[in-house]
């Protein structure tokens, strides 16, 4: 449950002291905001460091605030960036009166931080499109406490983490001039397998709107989904990410 809204790299012009065709010169942003993210999803494991000697299944739910931050390079109708964005997901499973365990919490603390490449390659007085690729490196540390009805609990965790190639296109679309202006982009990236991880699809979306308040810092509003899944011989998620978050951004 992501949601981050990011100023759109089009508007170099009138953000900028150079124009898009004719910039030699470098200009920098920085967005920072909080994200109100919330986690549904099912997570199994079996025999998970010995601990388990049967499969269950947690449901994630709720919601939880969390930090984002990005920061782009960007030249004329070329950009680079890195991004960061956390998040904290902790519930409760009660097992059925059969179970060995009366209830077990499950937490996982999922980290983003990624890297992209951006060019636009389509722009008029409203509307512009960019094309852009990148990576994005995904940490979970999740942790199991189970408790059991006769013995007392036993916690287990462990962390993971996996490189996502990504390819994707945004549209940005001013409907009113430089003061206001709303941003949809879709983009799809492949897991990829590794430390014994299986192979998955993710998907990632967003929807934003800012409002410029003046040339140098503008406010974001949007919402963010970002599909995950991933899998060793003993473990495997398959949850969705999403929320919404708000943010200032700011040239320098």
């Amino acid at each position: 449950m992501i949601s981050s809204v990011n100023i759109s790299a089009q508007h170099k012009s009138k953000d900028r002291s150079c124009s898009n065709e004719s910039c030699r010169c470098w200009n920098y942003r920085v967005t920072l905001g909080t994200w109100m993210t919330a986690m549904s999803g099912d997570v199994s494991a079996n025999g998970l460091y010995g601990y388990i000697d049967n499969t269950f299944y947690n449901k994630y739910n709720g919601a939880d605030f969390s930090f984002y931050g990005k920061f782009e390079a960007i030249k004329g109708r070329l950009s680079y960036s890195g991004q960061f964005a956390s998040a904290y997901q902790s519930d409760k499973f009660v097992y059925d009166k059969d179970s060995l365990y009366s209830r077990s919490i499950t937490t996982i603390r999922p980290m983003f931080i990624s890297g992209d490449v951006s060019w636009q390659f389509y722009e008029n007085t409203k509307s512009a499109f960019d094309i852009y690729g990148g990576i994005r490196m995904n940490i979970f540390t999740n942790l199991i406490e189970n408790f059991y009805k006769q013995t007392g609990s036993v916690q287990e965790g462990q962390t993971k983490f996996f490189i996502d190639p990504k390819i994707g296109s945004g549209f940005y679309y001013t409907p009113f001039g430089d003061k206001k202006y709303s941003k949809f982009f879709v983009k799809g990236n492949f897991d990829v397998g590794g430390f014994g991880l299986v192979s998955f699809l993710s998907f990632e979306s967003y929807l934003g709107a800012g409002y410029n308040l003046n040339k140098l810092l503008t406010l974001n509003l949007g919402y963010r989904y970002i599909d995950v899944h991933y899998g060793t011989d003993t473990y495997l998620m398959d949850s969705g990410l999403q929320g919404f978050e708000l943010t200032a951004s700011t040239f320098f």
